[in-house]
């Protein structure tokens, strides 16, 4: 996933597939895989080997005061981002 953000080549394509809807869809009807009645999103994507999608982020603890600039652009900059955008 680093690598096709930066612009590098990859083996294979990146995929983060929105797997939170369908978690938490189960999670909630009890129906998960019994593999994963007692794991979190972050631990079955892990096993899957695929990209964990967060729909909403975590806008607390910004690294410095300009991380927020973009936010009203719809850019944002947090510390659990694997990159940085600059202006």
């Amino acid at each position: 996933m680093l690598a096709a953000i930066q612009g590098r080549p990859t083996d294979r394509i990146p995929w983060a597939p929105r797997l939170d809807l369908w978690y938490n869809a189960n999670k909630r009807a009890g129906t998960l895989p019994s593999r994963y009645r007692n794991a979190t999103l972050t631990e079955l994507v892990d096993d899957l080997g695929v990209g964990f999608h967060a729909v909403v982020p975590d806008f607390r603890g910004l690294r410095r005061p300009e991380d927020d600039a973009g936010r009203p652009l719809g850019v944002y900059n947090l510390p659990a981002m694997p990159y940085r955008t600059q202006f």
